[in-house]
């Protein structure tokens, strides 16, 4: 799937110079990705619980304006949000207190390929307000979870293995843009990002029982803030 991605990306590159150099912007943005309400909870009673933490966000996006405030374009984004497995140790130690648990996690790991418009509207001489939606498909990796429990008995463990899934993805956002030279500007812009992806056949074993495969449905929200500088060709 990823290499489909850039193959994509790349002859979407293409397929802008094509059209017009002087409509045509690129620009590279980092930023943070704050995930929200399903995909940062810590409620492990559930499926729905992603306990993602704070992470990072970037994005390289090509432009082309089509009309003079409004335009096409598409993004190559990644994220990578770690998991609070300190949260699911202290859940588990609050309700099975004879035992003493240990949790270990990786972390959420998104690629995503992203199409859709924008518009560009001037607020002052060197300032701009920029909004866009965009629509395509992300490729997620759910962490890998190791669990442990100590107690008057003896150790138990459990694992659950990563897994990869591919899903609709949504992105909306605003920002404002500086020109700082003829040809050139930064970003800064905040923006929704939406997807709900499915994991098949995720691989749980354990020290008591053989192992068992499941289905994880995850629904993956984020609110990112970043910083870009990008380029009018």
């Amino acid at each position: 799937m990823k290499k489909y991605f850039y193959l994509f990306f790349i002859s979407s590159i293409t397929s802008f110079n094509c059209f017009s150099q002087d409509a045509t912007s690129v620009s590279l943005s980092l930023g943070t990705g704050i995930p929200v309400r399903a995909f940062a909870s810590k409620n492990n009673k559930g499926d729905s619980a992603g306990v993602a933490q704070i992470g990072g966000v970037t994005d390289i996006s090509v432009s082309y304006k089509l009309l003079r405030n409004f335009g096409f374009t598409g993004m190559l984004r990644g994220q990578i949000n770690g998991s609070n497995a300190q949260a699911l140790s202290d859940s588990l130690n609050k309700t099975q207190p004879s035992v003493q648990w240990s949790v270990s996690g990786t972390s959420w790991k998104m690629i995503g390929l992203m199409a859709g418009c924008f518009g560009d509207f001037k607020i002052s001489k060197n300032w701009n307000c920029h909004a866009n939606v965009l629509i395509g498909v992300l490729d997620v990796t759910c962490p890998e979870y190791t669990t442990t429990g100590t107690s008057a008995n003896g150790n138990i463990w459990t694992k659950q293995y990563k897994s990869s899934s591919s899903a609709f993805a949504l992105l909306a956002g605003i920002g404002l843009k500086r020109k700082i030279k003829d040809k050139y500007f930064i970003l800064f812009k905040a923006d929704y990002y939406y997807s709900y992806p499915e994991f098949n056949n995720v691989e749980i074993d354990s020290s008591v029982d053989y192992p068992k495969f499941t289905n994880i449905n995850q629904k993956i929200e984020s609110v990112n803030v970043s910083v870009g500088f990008g380029i009018t060709l």
